[in-house]
């Protein structure tokens, strides 16, 4: 069994170096560090829930982002936030299609669907989305991987408590090495979703901040990302005005955030991160270039 996953492990550093494409979006690791933008048709998102949750507030929001110079967009209309009740599947289907129809509709295809449901991610992919952004990393649905099968690219996020848990924002799941039971979970979800068809040259990796991990193990993974590095096509860090920004700056708005969120992203970026999910594109946008640029 060690030999048969070693052997995976080797397999996964030879398939990473592929490009992944979403839409028209070609996307190499190394080339820059990529910038999704955050479209939340929601009422209960801690930052901006009901903000855009009109369809064509968020359609309108998500072409700004992209005028800002996001790689992708991340859709999502159902809150994976602690303590927020998860909203019926039709409820979850009325408010993302109408917007990836209307983005489609205006010539964006870098669209990514966030959704821990098999029937609202078909629905995003038959309507033009690329992506999958599962918090769940296919396991709320048993029919998700065939779906993922279909898509682009997937991101699998670390859930430290599962998404109907109850695990409060910024609570700690016990950790002895947090980087190596994220890399043991990243490991076997991919061997796992291998079996059913996903392409572990398409998965993204996203350790899920704030998720079931206490400060001290954030600030773990912000400077371990490294330590994902052979796992996957690319990694993805989603830290934009979450709790431990909130711990560590004083600042009580989440939407005051964004500034402070940029010190951690430089960490993260420094210590391998290659894809940021942020609420504020342009800020990201504009600190990257000469973050890169600087680094590089």
């Amino acid at each position: 069994m060690l030999i048969c996953d070693m052997r995976f492990q080797q397999n996964l550093v030879v398939k990473m170096s592929a490009a992944l494409q979403c839409g028209q979006q070609r996307l190499v690791k190394d080339e820059k560090t990529y910038v999704m933008g955050i479209v939340n048709v929601t009422r209960e998102s801690f930052s901006d829930g009901g903000l855009f949750y009109k369809p064509e507030d968020a359609v309108a929001h998500g072409l700004r982002l992209m005028s800002e110079g996001a790689d992708v967009l991340d859709v999502g209309g159902a809150s994976t936030a602690p303590h927020v009740t998860l909203i019926s599947e039709q409820e979850e289907l009325d408010r993302v299609l109408p917007v990836i129809e209307g983005l489609k509709a205006s010539g964006v295809d870098a669209i990514c669907i966030d959704t821990v449901r098999a029937r609202v991610a078909q629905g995003a992919l038959d309507l033009g989305a690329s992506w999958i952004n599962d918090q769940s990393a296919g396991l709320f649905e048993h029919g998700m991987p065939e779906v993922m099968a279909q898509a682009d690219g997937v991101v699998l996020m670390h859930n430290g408590g599962g998404i109907t848990s109850g695990v409060v924002a910024g609570e700690q799941v016990s950790y002895h090495d947090v980087m190596g039971a994220l890399r043991d979970f990243f490991i076997g979800r991919i061997k796992a979703l291998s079996a059913r068809g996903v392409a572990s040259e398409r998965i993204i990796v996203d350790p899920g901040i704030g998720f079931g991990k206490g400060l001290n193990d954030s600030l773990a993974i912000i400077n371990g990302m490294e330590r994902l590095s052979d796992i996957g096509a690319l990694r993805l860090i989603g830290i934009s005005r979450k709790s431990m920004i909130g711990a560590i700056s004083g600042i009580k708005d989440p939407k005051q955030r964004d500034i402070a969120s940029l010190g951690a992203v430089a960490v993260s970026v420094l210590h391998g991160t290659d894809m940021v999910r942020t609420h504020n594109v342009r800020a990201a946008v504009e600190f990257l270039k000469v973050f890169d640029a600087c680094r590089r």
